[in-house]
């Protein structure tokens, strides 16, 4: 994990899981400029701004911070990668089974003139060892599963880094147990859970595989997978079959957790925002929809948390103003304000009348008029 703090199984579990509601909502917003919208869409889950933030800074394997903007972090190393390792880092990533629909939408943002993307990504998602397409359309890695086929015990449990003490836990748990039987694998499941999915499939291979050279191998290393991790009421987290009705203690223990975690990736850009154009068009439509003047200095932190702080605002500002005040649609009303077109109240339109020229009688000693109105001719041509 990429913190400075050592976590306990439960709290790697729970950061894992957390860090995963987290991608679901990068790959949702696309990229996210304004961690609030985050937070807002998970509070209902417990999870708040502060946590938000410190999870996002404090694990750069799966997250990243450019162009002021967070956004997967498989969406910048897969950039020039073939599109099976583009796959491969994606759903490693993310760590649990990824819907094939979310795949191919996340890789056509780094790929948006690929031709039959979806019917590449499949077909990669179909027959390629490193990956396991499940009933479901969720798309996992085979190296998440128990791979024993013909292989020796040994063998097969050293390229599989299970250990042979939780496997024996397995079976003991399970007992005299039919892997044979129709609903077998639902069954070892909900015995087992929360389970090291591939120490539960070691535990059925030994037994549908024994090591005489003449029997019959009946163990189907994807099928078992693929069954396992379909099972209603359970998640894949971390390599463990847990059950769902377990997720708010997971979340708590991340909740405790980040607040103690170091930030690792530098949020703070001493390059200046550059403001998109759908950025553009966003802040327009909020512009035209107010009936009051908007700043460019709220503009700022509303669409990027930006402050009068941040040490970058007067370049921000600066280019926010530029992108702004070239538009037709909206009033730019002096220094960094706008306004909607047509909406100035009547009285900008006439000078106050305090400020209305009062004509005077006095003279001077020569008889010239005291307090007179120039015309356009008798004013300064500097002014």
């Amino acid at each position: 994990m990429s913190t400075e703090l050592k976590l306990k199984p439960e709290e790697s579990k729970g950061r894992a899981y957390v860090d995963r509601l987290l991608l679901d909502q990068l790959a949702d917003l696309e990229a996210v400029v304004k961690l609030g919208e985050i937070a807002q869409r998970l509070s209902d889950r417990g999870i708040g701004l502060g946590a938000v933030r410190s999870l996002l800074a404090s694990n750069p394997a799966r997250f990243a911070y450019h162009e002021r903007r967070w956004l997967p972090a498989s969406r910048l190393e897969s950039l020039g990668r073939p599109l099976a390792e583009a796959m491969r880092l994606v759903v490693g990533k993310y760590g649990g089974p990824l819907t094939l629909e979310k795949v191919v939408s996340e890789l056509a943002r780094t790929r948006p003139a690929a031709k039959n993307l979806e019917v590449e990504v499949r077909r990669i998602a179909t027959y390629d060892p490193l990956f396991i397409l499940l009933g479901d359309e969720r798309l996992c890695l085979s190296e998440w599963a128990f791979l024993g086929r013909d292989l020796t015990i040994e063998r097969a449990f050293k390229l599989n880094g299970v250990n042979s003490d939780d496997v024996e836990a397995v079976r003991k748990k399970l007992g005299d147990f039919d892997w044979r039987a129709r609903d077998a694998i639902e069954k070892a499941v909900k015995t087992c859970a929360p389970v090291s999915i591939k120490a539960l499939g070691a535990a059925a291979w030994l037994d549908l595989n024994p090591q005489d050279p003449r029997s019959t191998l009946v163990f189907d290393d994807e099928a078992f997978f693929s069954k396992a991790l379909v099972i209603p009421g359970y998640v894949f987290v971390e390599g463990d079959l847990m059950p769902e009705k377990d997720a708010p203690k997971w979340i708590a223990a991340a909740m405790r957790v980040a607040e103690k975690l170091v930030a690792q990736i530098e949020v703070e850009d001493a390059a200046p925002i550059d403001v998109k154009d759908e950025d553009v068009e966003r802040m327009v439509n909020l512009v035209k929809s107010s009936d009051k003047t908007v700043t460019g200095t709220r503009l700022l932190e509303d669409f990027y948390e930006i402050t009068a702080a941040n040490r970058t605002f007067p370049d921000d500002l600066s280019n926010l103003m530029e992108a702004l005040t070239t538009r037709s649609d909206i009033w730019w009303v002096g220094g960094d304000r706008f306004r909607k077109p047509n909406s100035a109240p009547d009285f900008v339109f006439s000078v106050p009348e305090v400020f209305q020229f009062a004509p005077s009688s006095v003279m001077d000693e020569e008889g010239e008029p005291v307090d007179v109105e120039l015309d356009d001719d008798g004013l300064s041509s500097t002014l």
